[in-house]
């Protein structure tokens, strides 16, 4: 017997195909919108932890400067410069006390107007050494400096200020700060990022080592030649990544940050499997709707069958169902049950 699809199944078919491709394109449109939105929402943050970090470093320049000329502006310390007052060093540890309360500074060195170290904290060199550190020379000239150098402990930022007394150069003063690992690693629990610091030839501070084995050689030279924070993702471990250029007085780096989106992404997962959920819902609910409204659409056709079926009853005796060649009462009764069927 030959199986044959009435109008009801064909009606049934065609509702559960629209659904399918209707929930399907929605679900493809709505998923890479949520994707696309997350990405950005990302790189937002992790732009704005750049723009956090540049501000710290230009602050930290500034705090060094300034703190190199509010030490210079002390008459004991020019004084003591010149190595014309008794306890010198018992004299400048004394001071040096009071006015460094309450601040953080990693090195100071004091010279007299010879370039000799006469006082120094946070530095290999020794009191009584020639001091090694440009801008020493400039400074007994009168000129005040700052100046960024890359040390095997990172970079260092010394800024150095002429110490006068009576308008007479009588000695140095610097004061300076290391933005190493350690640094990198307090920043980065200040900011809730991983941190590393490069120069043009290397890495030169890591707030993580394990962060120097993913270090994206094109972004770098990418942020060097462009001057622009280059993005990167990591679909893979779902980290997001900003390398962005920045100056250190005058010096030129590359701060790359990173941060764990892993926990976003988790969420747009979860979100995926409720719009899947979702969207079969909707295709089950709408198929029982279909279901039913096609059913009640074909009552009438039914009933008019039916009617047709006992009218070729009564008229001919013979069934509508047996076959009739050439009747077309009954040939109209096949139409309507091919319809109905």
């Amino acid at each position: 017997m030959q199986f044959r699809y009435g109008i009801t199944a064909s009606l049934t078919a065609l509702l559960v195909m629209v659904v399918l491709l209707s929930q399907g394109s929605a679900y493809l449109t709505t998923s890479e919108q949520l994707r696309q939105t997350v990405r950005e929402r990302e790189i937002d943050k992790v732009k704005t932890l750049g723009n956090i970090i540049e501000q710290l470093l230009q602050r930290e320049t500034t705090r060094t400067r300034e703190l190199a000329k509010l030490l210079a502006s002390n008459p004991t310390l020019a004084t003591a410069a010149t190595g014309n007052v008794p306890s010198r060093e018992q004299l400048l540890d004394d001071t040096l006390k009071q006015l460094f309360s309450g601040r953080q500074i990693d090195l100071l060195e004091i010279t007299d107007a010879s370039e000799t170290i006469v006082y120094r904290a946070g530095s290999n060199a020794a009191v009584g050494e020639r001091s090694a550190v440009w801008g020493v020379t400039e400074a007994l000239t009168g000129a005040s400096g700052i100046a960024t150098t890359i040390e095997a402990k990172g970079v260092t930022v010394r800024a150095i200020e002429p110490l006068r007394q009576n308008g007479r150069i009588t000695g140095t003063l610097m004061t300076g700060i290391y933005m190493n690992s350690n640094y990198l690693a307090n920043l980065s629990r200040q900011i809730g990022a991983n941190l590393v610091l490069v120069s043009r030839s290397k890495p030169v501070a890591t707030s993580a080592p394990g962060m120097l084995e993913s270090l994206d050689a094109t972004a770098i030279r990418e942020a060097f030649e462009q001057k622009i924070p280059i993005y990167r993702e990591d679909a893979a471990t779902r980290v997001t990544r900003v390398y962005l250029p920045v100056l250190i007085v005058d010096e030129g780096f590359v701060v790359l940050a990173e941060i764990d989106s892993s926990a976003v992404y988790k969420g747009l997962e979860k979100t995926r499997q409720q719009m899947v959920l979702s969207a079969l819902a909707i295709l089950i609910a709408s198929v029982i709707a279909g279901i039913i409204l096609v059913a009640l659409l074909m009552q009438p056709l039914r009933s008019l069958r039916q009617r047709a079926e006992r009218s070729v009853n009564k008229l001919t005796g013979v069934a509508p169902t047996e076959e009739r060649t050439g009747n077309e009462v009954t040939s109209v009764v096949g139409v309507l049950d091919e319809l109905t069927a």
